[in-house]
């Protein structure tokens, strides 16, 4: 809740856009260490130091994982679309669907944050012995 106490000045989309760049410094960090080549001294270095180790034996769950950050970055996309197109001043009469939709947002929006924080926290289940 602190979080959304944080970003209540912005709009909808933008909550869950900055929750999926905060998110994205911890993943892609991880991800650019995951795939360091053997032969890579610094980077394996660089790896041992940041605790992303043995993911050999974890590459299903890794599998996993990539899949429902995409689907998290699928959700946001879908987010800003919708927010987009309520300003564009489509009428409810044009789009009824639309108004429907955007009731829904906020708690879409409060789900990609929960799911972005759940994510970064699962990073350490992936790399580590456990």
């Amino acid at each position: 809740m602190s979080i959304l106490e944080q970003l209540k000045s912005h709009t909808w989309d933008g909550k869950a856009i900055f929750a999926l760049a905060a998110f994205s410094l911890e993943y892609g960090n991880f991800w650019h260490l995951v795939q360091t080549p053997s032969g890579d001294s610094l980077g394996r270095s660089l790896a041992t130091m940041n605790r992303v180790h043995g993911v050999e034996k974890n590459r299903q769950a890794i599998a996993d994982y990539n899949s429902l950050v995409k689907n998290l970055l699928f959700a946001v996309e879908c987010i800003t679309e919708l927010e987009r197109l309520s300003t564009k001043g489509y009428d409810n009469k044009d789009v009824p669907a639309l108004s429907d939709a955007m009731q829904e947002i906020p708690v879409a929006v409060y789900w990609a944050i929960i799911t972005a924080i759940i994510c970064a926290n699962h990073l350490d289940l992936l790399v580590g012995d456990s």
